[in-house]
């Protein structure tokens, strides 16, 4: 199972990654309706080693409800590839 770790009360969230040049995230709610998209996000190094991406999103933007964090890699020919989704829940 995925998992989806978030700071609380922060709105901010580190997922583990693999290693591709880039990112790209989109927050949905599950029936698919997209609640923010991002640019390009890069990985970070948190203080442990572990390579992350660092996604931080404005809690009113994030209602109670079920969502689905959509990650996209880009390698370093700049073609996208699909990770995977990290479902979550606002209560």
């Amino acid at each position: 199972m995925r998992v989806l770790i978030a700071a609380g009360g922060t709105g901010a969230a580190s997922v583990p990654i693999d290693s591709y040049a880039s990112f790209k995230a989109r927050v949905q709610k599950v029936n698919g309706s997209v609640i923010r998209s991002t640019g390009v996000v890069h990985r970070e190094t948190l203080p442990d080693g572990m390579q992350a991406l660092a996604l931080t999103f404005d809690s009113k933007q994030l209602t109670p409800g079920e969502y689905i964090l959509v990650l996209t890699g880009v390698d370093q020919s700049g073609m996208p590839e699909d990770i995977g989704g990290y479902s979550f829940r606002v209560r």
